[in-house]
């Protein structure tokens, strides 16, 4: 039996409530069974939770060295989860906005200093995004993306399918500072490209 035939087998023995990022109270059940692999090295307890949605069809199922013999250990080994997401959508995020696996720089310092540089504009992005100041609004509206409606009443019906902040403030930054790029009317003060590997805006 896989993971996902018998996390589709089960209901969901515990009830849980939490707070998503869109500030939404979800309720979700959840259950958790012993497991063993051919692959997992022995005496090591390893525990699969399953964790059902109730907009979902398909269980979302986790393998973790917790003990989730009670609710108490099903509820941290999910919340470890949790934590664990924005750490993944940050990587997302560096490797497609800034390219961090197509750099062309071969030594460990130089990688560190570029992946130093990448996580400084990310912070500055977040800054921004957790002020909501002129920036922001400057940021959200310089870009237009696929969907976005003027008139409508919430982000996700205003901003369509761009409605994730990280993308949308960088690639607004982005617009911003494409307008700074010398005066093109003008042939003798027109700029040279930078290398794309330098432009991480």
């Amino acid at each position: 039996m896989t993971a996902l035939e018998w996390a589709s087998s089960k209901k969901g023995f515990y009830s849980f409530k939490f707070v998503d990022k869109e500030g939404r109270k979800v309720s979700v059940k959840a259950t958790a069974a012993k497991a063993s692999h051919k692959d997992v090295l022995r005496g090591t307890p390893v525990w699969l939770v399953a964790e059902y949605f109730p907009r979902e069809s398909v269980p979302r199922v986790y393998m973790t060295n917790v003990d989730c013999h009670g609710k108490e250990g099903v509820k941290k080994a999910l919340r470890s989860y949790r934590l664990r997401w924005p750490i993944e959508e940050f990587f997302r995020f560096a490797k497609c906005e800034f390219g961090l696996e197509r750099f062309q720089i071969r030594s460990l310092r130089a990688i560190n200093n570029f992946f130093l540089i990448v996580e400084a504009c990310c912070c500055f992005i977040g800054k921004v995004i957790v002020e909501k100041g002129s920036l922001y609004d400057a940021c959200m509206t310089s870009w237009e993306g696929f969907g976005d409606d003027e008139n409508g009443d919430s982000d996700s019906r205003k901003y369509g399918k761009s409605e994730l902040r990280l993308y949308r403030a960088k690639r607004g930054i982005q617009a911003i500072l494409s307008h700074t790029q010398g005066r093109p009317e003008i042939r003798k003060r027109s700029r040279r490209p930078k290398p794309n590997q330098l432009t991480l805006f």
